[in-house]
């Protein structure tokens, strides 16, 4: 018998899980999802278009093909980043479709959009990377102190290799090693 989640156990999880999951085909995530971006998507959408109909096929759209090609999906770090992109572009070519728009005025639809709502994605983008400075300061700490003041010395004061080795008083190759471990040990992280 297949075993439930609650919504409070998959809110908890982070977007990177929760997209590998419906990668995965977990059909609880993939609900989950559509239901806390459904009406999002839908307010973010109607920025491009009056169009209700237009709209909601659209978002129907989006889903079917997420579900659809759930097991090709890329990883991705933020969902809500990934429906609005999504939801935007296939909105354009739906509304340049619509309209035999030449591809000179395409040009000028996507520059449109892309000024409408450059807020929203500027809000979006610092979303995300606020995420992920959050994610690499928390990696960062659970590295030993020895690779955190190295790691620090080398990209946040810009010392040199030689520079780090006679601070610490070590030779230039533990620089070298205690860098490449310490960036291992991060990129293993995301």
């Amino acid at each position: 018998m297949k075993t439930t989640r609650s919504s409070k156990s998959i809110l908890a999880l982070p977007d990177v899980e929760l997209w590998d999951c419906l990668r995965q085909g977990d059909k609880e995530v993939f609900n989950f999802i559509y239901q806390q971006y459904n009406r999002p998507l839908y307010r973010y959408g109607s920025q491009f278009t009056y169009d209700r109909a237009l709209l909601e096929d659209s978002i129907h759209d989006l889903f079917l093909e997420i579900w659809e090609k759930h097991d090709r999906l890329s990883p991705v770090d933020s969902i809500k980043f990934y429906l609005f992109r999504s939801i935007k572009n296939n909105l354009v070519r739906r509304l340049v479709k619509a309209k035999n728009f030449s591809p000179i005025y395409e040009t000028e639809v996507y520059e449109h959009f892309s000024q409408e709502c450059s807020h929203e994605h500027r809000l979006i983008e610092n979303e995300h990377n606020q995420e992920k400075l959050r994610k690499l300061q928390e990696s960062t700490a659970l590295l030993p102190k020895s690779q955190r003041e190295i790691l620090y010395m080398k990209y946040f004061t810009r010392m040199s290799y030689d520079e780090i080795a006679e601070k610490k008083a070590i030779n230039r190759q533990s620089v070298a090693n205690s860098l490449f471990r310490s960036l291992q040990r991060l990129r293993e992280q995301f």
